[in-house]
């Protein structure tokens, strides 16, 4: 059974097979264990191989809705599931979704691959979200705006861990003129927004052909060369940015509950000293705007942010159960 999310509650629904869903729409892969995904209800497999698992357990990212269902696995070869939507030929569609590399190891092709975006038909895709191998232990995303034309995926600049979750937000606009439409992606990007923020990266190919409109959103298995091994879970897509980044109702009562909290210097050079009205430990971890963790570390009140470059973050800090966040300046 699938579930339509808005803003003030998630409805039930039941789609027969292949049938278009109505936007927005919310996954949490609440299906038997074990299964496959283009089985399903709502879904249908684009070619043969081996199934999109559906494996017990769940992926959370702080201030999202709790997750509820289970979620999906795969990697390297094998079936591609769809999801037909109402189509949409105008304006922003977005999508978003926790994901996390489990195992980049086997990936051997020095142009990555994608693993999901959205599709025109069962040929043509567009706003595809890739991942590339830097090693072992990393990799970086990358967006592209009409994959079938080989025009070159826009990759981004910072390089992520294998093991952590992401949340991540793609989207395809259609641009008035020939051949205009942009791609984009988000990696962590701040909840609760009613507009969307600053790309992590754009895609925009003037000489690409735009796509008429967008009739569903998939998962694809391309190669053992090309797709890791992942977990995805949490799947919304919507035409607008509070459609696919909702916060959670408590997250208001999460944050900026460490009595006494204060944080200098603001801007920092060197040092950032964090107190508050408790001598107990504090785990401090900062984030830079990509959503990359840059530092982790648990002290009672200094951090030394001296090897961090001047910019912007974003710090969390978890002290006796209690948590906050606040934006910190290095200079």
């Amino acid at each position: 059974m699938k579930k339509i999310y808005t803003l003030v509650t998630i409805l039930a629904a039941s789609f027969a097979a292949n049938a278009q869903a109505t936007l927005p729409v919310y996954e949490s892969f609440d299906y038997i264990v074990p299964g496959a995904l283009q089985t399903q209800t709502g879904y249908a497999a684009l070619n043969s191989g081996d199934d999109i698992n559906i494996v017990a357990g769940n992926l959370s990212y702080t201030d999202l809705p709790a997750s509820i269902g289970n979620k999906i696995n795969f990697a390297g070869a094998g079936i591609d599931a769809k999801y037909d939507i109402t189509p949409v030929s105008a304006d922003t569609i977005y999508y978003s979704f926790l994901v996390k590399i489990n195992d980049i190891s086997a990936v051997t092709d020095p142009n990555g691959g994608y693993f999901a975006g959205f599709g025109a038909n069962d040929t043509n895709f567009g706003g595809t979200i890739w991942t590339k191998k830097v090693d072992n232990n990393t990799f970086k995303f990358g967006s592209e705006l009409r994959t079938a034309t080989g025009n070159g995926t826009t990759w981004t600049t910072t390089d992520y861990n294998v093991g952590d979750t992401y949340l991540v937000v793609g989207s395809y606009t259609f641009v008035a003129g020939t051949n205009n439409d942009v791609a984009k992606l988000w990696i962590n990007p701040t909840l609760g927004l009613t507009t969307e923020p600053t790309p992590t990266i754009e895609d925009q190919w003037t000489a690409s052909t735009d796509l008429a409109s967008i009739v569903h959103f998939f998962f694809r298995q391309d190669s053992a060369m090309e797709t890791p091994d992942l977990d995805i879970d949490e799947l919304r897509i919507g035409t607008s940015w509070a459609d696919v980044t909702p916060i959670d109702p408590s997250a208001s009562t999460k944050e900026n509950n460490i009595e006494g909290l204060n944080i200098f210097p603001n801007p920092a050079n060197d040092v950032l000293n964090i107190t508050s009205n408790s001598t107990a430990d504090k785990n401090v971890q900062l984030f830079d705007l990509t959503g990359k963790k840059v530092l982790d570390v648990t002290t009672v009140s200094t951090v030394n942010v001296s090897t961090l470059k001047a910019g912007i973050y974003v710090a969390k800090i978890n002290e006796a159960g209690k948590t906050a966040t606040r934006k910190v300046i290095i200079k």
